[in-house]
């Protein structure tokens, strides 16, 4: 309230510059306020809205409609600190004044970078993948190539200048298409991106992968195809489930429902050349059964007394073996007499005897096989010691009290 007197007052004018009363303007020191008044000497009376205080300053930037790089006010905008918000004033010194989305702070800084609606692909709404495997939505696309997206597993939000977008197809992958990777994981894909990376979601477990190297399935390899009942390397027998072009085949085993990822097998065939499924035959350790199945690479499905395993190799059926012929009486290992009715090259007969076996009430007829007493010269010791631990187990049984050491 004090009176001044001045030989040199500079009145105020309407307009210097662009500043006028009631616009906004910032100063040199990035302080952002309402101006008061505009004086015929180029200074500016104005007032910072967060402080209350009134400033002059003889280096005032007028508030205009849109900057050089196309920013306005209510645009969103992103600095060089990764800083992004709505622009609230832009100046004619290339300036603007935004608040922050994450804090609500308000900055001042040097032609940030606007939205824009699309750029090289990406677009508002769109997924895309950054280099750490995130995958998320895009919230923002900026004329400097960054992006901000929203994390679609944690909804938190990260910024990049490398994301790629999601993609119909890619090298013969789309989405829900199922493949597998390179640690043999099988799932249907979620995602496909422009660089070949794929989400999908392990069939097995639920959890979702990402990966650069998918292996599409097929309907075909060569002359393998679903459903064909296949013998893997390792002699288990299946139906082949999925074929995928890096060569994977997925079998599930017919014995146990399990499934097996395999890079070979060989398909059943309808015959052999040498054996067929009708005649009885004698496997290598005596069993007598019969093919149910062949396969390419000649190995066969062979089924004894219920038992499946496979093998290479068959013996066929005899009229004599070492004097041993069909009707004949035995007596096997454990002591029980029966009557061959079979009888095979490889010294193995079929007999039917009276024996109570482990599902067994009571004693019953049982067709059953065997080898012969020494049928092999080279095994006759370890016949002979066959022999006798079968006669042991059986006086073992039938009296309690005996004790035979192994």
């Amino acid at each position: 309230n004090y009176n001044y007197v001045s030989g040199s007052l500079n009145p105020e004018i309407t307009e210097l510059n662009g500043l006028k009363k009631d616009l906004f303007a910032i100063d040199s020191n990035n302080r952002v306020g309402k101006v008061l008044a505009v004086f015929k000497n180029g200074k500016g009376l104005y007032r910072e809205p967060e402080s209350g205080y009134s400033y002059i300053s003889l280096e005032l930037s007028a508030a205009v409609a849109v900057l050089e790089s196309g920013l306005k006010p209510g645009m969103v905008a992103i600095d060089s600190n990764d800083r992004f918000g709505t622009v609230l004033h832009t100046f004619a010194n290339q300036k603007a004044q935004y608040k922050q989305n994450a804090t609500g702070y308000n900055y001042v800084v040097s032609s940030p970078s606007p939205e824009v609606p699309t750029l090289e692909g990406l677009s508002k709404g769109i997924v895309a993948i950054d280099n750490n495997n995130r995958i998320g939505k895009v919230i923002y696309v900026f004329a400097n190539k960054k992006a901000v997206y929203s994390e679609n597993s944690t909804g938190y939000s990260y910024i990049s200048s490398t994301l790629m977008n999601e993609v119909p197809e890619f090298g013969g992958v789309s989405r829900n298409t199922r493949i597998i990777d390179p640690n043999n994981r099988i799932g249907l894909t979620s995602y496909v991106f422009e660089d070949g990376r794929v989400q999908f979601v392990e069939s097995g477990t639920g959890y979702a992968y990402i990966t650069n190297k998918p292996s599409p399935e097929v309907a075909q390899l060569g002359t393998l195809k679903a459903e064909l009942v296949v013998l893997d390397e390792h002699n288990r027998i299946g139906k082949i489930a999925y074929l995928f072009t890096n060569g994977s085949i997925v079998h599930k085993e017919l014995s146990s429902g399990y499934q097996y990822i395999v890079t070979s097998v060989s398909p059943e065939v309808e015959v052999h050349d040498t054996y067929n499924k009708s005649d009885d035959y004698s496997s290598p350790t005596y069993k007598v059964g019969k093919v149910i199945r062949f396969f390419a690479n000649k190995k066969m499905e062979f089924v004894s007394e219920g038992y499946s395993f496979v093998v290479t190799e068959l013996f066929s059926e005899v009229n004599e073996f070492k004097t041993y012929q069909v009707e004949e009486k035995i007596v096997d290992a454990e002591g029980d007499e029966g009557i061959i009715k079979k009888v095979f090259a490889n010294g193995a007969v079929q007999y039917e005897a009276k024996k109570k076996l482990a599902d067994d009430q009571e004693a019953k007829l049982h067709i059953l096989s065997a080898k012969i007493f020494a049928a092999n010269d080279k095994e006759l010791e370890l016949d002979q010691t066959n022999w006798i631990s079968g006669l042991a187990k059986k006086l073992e049984h039938e009296q309690d009290r005996i004790f035979f050491p192994g």
